[in-house]
Parts: C-alpha cells; sequence; structure tokens
C-alpha cells in the first residue's frame, strides 16, 4: 500500500505538503547538533531524523502508536547505535 502511493501525485503531493515543514524544523535542529559537535558529522540530518521517524509513520499507518517507551527506544537506536560495544573508533 505504501509502496503503490508513491505512484499517486495526488498522495505524494499531501505527503510532502504536510511533512516539509516538520522536517524542516527537526532537519535545522540537527543540522545545529552536527556544527557543535554534538552528533555525528558523517551522517546527514535527514536520514538521522528518519531513522527516528519513519517507524513511527509506520505504526500509524498500521494502528499501532508508539508509546512514550517506544518513542524513547527508537531516539535512543538513532543517536546511540544498536551495538553493544562499540568496534570502531569513530
Amino acid at each position: 500500500m505504501l509502496a503503490a502511493a508513491g505512484d499517486d501525485p495526488e498522495i505524494v503531493a499531501t505527503a510532502r505538503y504536510f511533512l516539509t515543514g516538520r522536517y524542516q524544523i527537526a532537519v535545522e535542529i540537527l543540522g545545529d547538533a552536527v556544527a557543535a559537535g554534538v552528533v555525528r558529522d558523517d551522517i546527514e540530518p535527514i536520514v538521522m531524523w528518519e531513522s527516528i521517524v519513519s517507524p513511527l509513520h509506520i505504526r500509524a499507518v498500521l494502528g499501532t502508536p508508539a508509546s512514550n517507551r517506544t518513542v524513547q527506544q527508537l531516539i535512543d537506536v538513532a543517536t546511540n547505535g544498536i551495538c553493544a560495544t562499540l568496534t570502531n573508533a569513530r
């Protein structure tokens, strides 16, 4: 269903209109964090943001909203990764 929605110009335009402003704000904040050295500079801020919100979008589409704990875990995974220990120095 989601893949098919990408073929419908009206759905794409509506989604783009809805998401653009929201993404811009988040990406600017993450860009500031990159500039301040708080987050990695080798990953685009949009990718950082998408790694948090894309799972939330899927949950919303499937009718299974995320709990506060789930949102916190998504943020944790996006900011700290999923490795138990770091194998490469960054």
